[in-house]
């Protein structure tokens, strides 16, 4: 039996990793698409260079046929905009040319026009260039995994960095491990599932909650610095034009502000799966990130 293949945008990232390993499970040929080559090398899979910035060869992802995009430039959001948009409408339209019928966009529970966010209203934007009649957009949780901001985080807590604590940390947080969120991809991609989907744990836990799990299972203290959202931003214009280095950035700062219960039962049905709690997410990601880091030092 001949494999499926699956292309992949910015699977060199936690998110697009996980789902690289998922489909390549399931029997999946994978085009891996990258800047650089996947280390270590991995069965199943084709290493095909690919930047959002760059033009795309007449014959990109021909023998696919479903394409998982992924991939989003970095560097400031306001200017990395036009290189999202114009980068995905490149791609989507390599992807009609070349017979991949079916796409899967990985947005963002921030995704919203009216985001206060430019991360938010960037993946909006994104989310606007595809059919959800026949295309899927996955809004996920916060992703625990090695990797991505979860691991940001957690090298804080490590170096022993203040947490700010916004506004009294009532901020509700939903997550995802990055391998629940890649099965449920991966399925959503074999059983051709079109819509819109958020991909997160049912029930939200505070921010502050959250943190000081993180901070019992790595059995660190934990200090936090609470401060009004005014005062916060406030720091954190200034630090972006001096510029100073802070434990939260605008961005984040923002997204957090901006944080709202997101209902996922219908979704849950539709994925066919139940996912980890975010402790039992906890428990299962930071050793690899503790065993990583360690290494480092």
């Amino acid at each position: 039996m001949a494999h499926r293949t699956a292309l992949v945008t910015g699977a060199s990232g936690l998110v697009g990793s996980a789902v690289v390993n998922a489909l390549v499970e399931d029997g999946w040929h994978v085009l891996y698409c990258a800047r650089g080559r996947p280390s270590p090398e991995k069965t199943g899979v084709t290493w095909v260079p690919y930047d959002l910035r760059d033009s795309l060869p007449a014959d990109f992802g021909l023998g696919a046929e479903v394409l998982i995009h992924g991939a989003l430039a970095s560097g400031s959001n306001k200017n990395s905009l036009p290189v999202n948009v114009a980068g995905t409408r490149l791609l989507l339209e390599a992807a009609r040319q070349n017979g991949i019928e079916r796409r899967i966009f990985l947005s963002s529970l921030a995704a919203d026009a009216e985001a206060l966010s430019d991360y938010g209203r960037q993946k909006y934007e994104i989310e606007g260039l595809f059919d959800t009649r026949v295309d899927a957009i996955v809004r996920p949780g916060l992703v625990i995994g090695d990797g991505g901001l979860f691991r940001k985080l957690v090298e804080q807590l490590r170096r022993g960095a203040l947490v700010p604590l916004i506004d009294g940390g009532r901020q509700p947080m939903q997550t995802v491990l990055d391998d629940d969120l890649a099965k449920a991809i991966t399925r959503i991609a074999r059983d051709r599932i079109a819509g819109r989907f958020t991909i997160a744990e049912p029930d939200p836990v505070d921010y502050q909650v959250f943190w000081a799990e993180v901070a019992s299972q790595m059995d660190v203290p934990i200090r936090f610095l609470p401060i009004r959202f005014w005062l916060a931003d406030l720091c954190a214009r200034l630090a972006d034009k001096l510029p100073i280095p802070l434990p939260v950035n605008r961005e984040r700062l923002l997204g957090l502000k901006a944080m709202l219960a997101q209902s996922v039962t219908s979704d849950a049905n539709v994925i066919g799966q139940s996912l980890h709690r975010y402790d039992e997410s906890i428990r299962i990601a930071l050793p690899k990130i503790v065993s990583s880091l360690s290494r480092k030092t």
